[in-house]
């Protein structure tokens, strides 16, 4: 019985085997074939990512032409794509004004996430208070309060015994989100491993084929 096998999926099994093996074999020629298919990988990370931002300034440049969407989106994004490559190239990201690039970008992207994540927190709670009222939902209900109390000041002040000092509040909610990160990260560990051993029996195919 003949087996074809697309070219593609044996490079990529074929060097995900050697990958691992590495790692449980002591082996200079193995580690080196190893360290050699990471270097590569990492380069051809480096180049996808020349790729997309390409692709998106083609995509933006087609829709502003095109008279798609808003035109100070766009130029916004090509603005933006200009300096950050302008500082980032000139002084480096280690330089005080490639930093304060960073802190004008990406801080205030941070601070939207966690405030879209503290509303959806609050729409998520309704929810479930709605539909299940057992100790579980209690639980998950005081301790997201706790949360958003002790993580931001409340009208500008904070409160008594909860966010300031080493209260005993916010060191069983600091115990409690280091349990919660814990979980995540053993989570996000055991879908890793199950996505690679997926990618390396060919039961998924990212790279194509």
């Amino acid at each position: 019985m003949k087996i074809n096998v697309p070219f593609s999926i044996a490079i990529a099994v074929l060097s995900a085997i050697i990958a691992l093996l590495g790692y449980f074999i002591e082996n200079s020629l193995l580690n080196q074939i190893r360290s050699s298919l990471l270097q590569s990988a990492i380069i051809l990370a480096g180049v996808a990512l020349i790729i997309g931002v390409i692709n998106m300034m083609r995509v933006h440049w087609v829709e502003m032409r095109g008279g798609k969407g808003n035109k100070i989106y766009h130029l916004t994004f090509f603005a933006g794509l200009i300096l950050t490559l302008l500082l980032g190239g000139w002084f480096g990201m280690s330089n005080p004004n490639g930093y304060w690039l960073y802190e004008a970008v990406v801080v205030p992207v941070e601070a939207s996430l966690m405030a879209i994540m503290a509303i959806f927190l609050t729409y998520l709670l309704t929810k479930i208070i709605n539909r299940r009222k057992d100790f579980f939902s209690i639980v998950f209900l005081v301790t997201v309060l706790v949360g958003l109390l002790t993580s931001a000041p409340f009208l500008g002040q904070e409160i008594p015994f909860i966010a300031t000092g080493n209260s005993i509040v916010k060191s069983l909610l600091h115990l409690v989100s280091n349990g919660a990160m814990r979980g995540i990260l053993i989570g996000v560990a055991l879908g890793s491993i199950a996505t690679g051993l997926r990618v390396i029996l060919g039961s998924d195919r990212p790279y194509g084929g």
